[in-house]
């Protein structure tokens, strides 16, 4: 939700809307869509789906282009995908600023697109500075048995975060979803991402 929100206020500042929305079809990249659907209500002028294994995403820009949009949002799922959707707008003379959420500085996206992607705006993740030992020892543990960084490794960070506060509720409070949920009102330790 803070990324949404934050993306919501930095179009408005910046007025680049109305807003093509694009939704790579999945459970992450929908949730993303309908909290910017929510938070924009009227100025999404053009709403389009595709699904994972859609290679052709040209009718999907044309009916967008045909709204007058002055940005264009793309929630993929996948690095591919989101090199082919930005590739097919930069082909089809779609010109109008383009954002998204998580690939662009995936290393399989930039070498999709080259140049196409220039000028891109994008929520980064959070750099990793976290200061805890616990997971400092697991990325240890997940270097040597993976040999490398996960390419996106705010999800491995914010995943390890999410597993180890339903271990500890389920430590704590045992297994009742209700007793868990009021336990994470006071939970708070040095996780991956910082201080939860």
């Amino acid at each position: 939700e803070r990324g949404v929100d934050t993306l919501s206020t930095y179009l408005q500042k910046t007025g680049d809307l109305p807003l093509a929305l694009f939704t790579e079809e999945h459970a992450f990249t929908s949730a993303i869509s309908d909290s910017l659907r929510k938070k924009l209500q009227n100025q999404v002028v053009a709403d389009e789906t595709y699904h994972l294994d859609d290679n052709d995403l040209r009718s999907v820009l044309v009916r967008a282009r045909a709204k007058h949009p002055k940005a264009y949002y793309f929630s993929c799922a996948r690095p591919n995908t989101c090199a082919q959707i930005t590739n097919q707008a930069r082909q089809l003379g779609i010109t109008g600023q383009f954002y998204s959420f998580l690939h662009m500085s995936d290393p399989d996206f930039l070498n999709l697109t080259r140049s196409t992607a220039n000028g891109f705006r994008f929520l980064a993740t959070p750099d990793d500075l976290s200061q805890s030992p616990e997971f400092n020892k697991f990325k240890e543990h997940y270097l040597n048995e993976y040999s490398g960084s996960p390419k996106i490794d705010f999800l491995m960070r914010s995943t390890y975060d999410a597993a180890n506060a339903l271990i500890r509720g389920i430590e704590e409070v045992g297994p009742s979803p209700s007793a868990v949920s009021h336990y994470f009102d006071s939970y708070k330790t040095l996780g991956a991402l910082g201080q939860i």
